[in-house]
């Protein structure tokens, strides 16, 4: 990812926010790829070094008072939560990701 595109997301409303956490770009891009179906195997799939589940969903919760995700009722199982980009977070995180290349 050029310098570029971090100063990009950087100044986007929704994207500054995957920027605070040694992991969040990884999740961002997970997200950017498809909705994710179980928070916990969420977390065990990322590559970065990620915090223990309490944390991990405290981080969540603040992305998704920020309007940047949003939890749903999975749909395999009712337990499993989906998280997936906001349409406002993607449309927004998209623009400023294609404009920086």
């Amino acid at each position: 990812m050029p310098g570029r595109s971090i100063a990009a997301l950087a100044k986007c409303p929704f994207g500054k926010w995957f920027l605070l956490k040694s992991y969040s770009l990884e999740l961002m891009f997970k997200l950017l790829d498809s909705d994710a179906e179980g928070l916990d195997e969420l977390r065990k799939s990322m590559y970065s070094a990620t915090p223990q589940l309490p944390a991990f969903l405290d981080f969540i919760s603040l992305l998704e008072s920020k309007g940047c995700v949003e939890r749903l009722s999975g749909t395999s199982k009712k337990s499993k939560r989906v998280l997936r980009l906001t349409p406002q977070a993607r449309k927004s995180i998209e623009g400023k990701l294609k404009s920086a290349t």
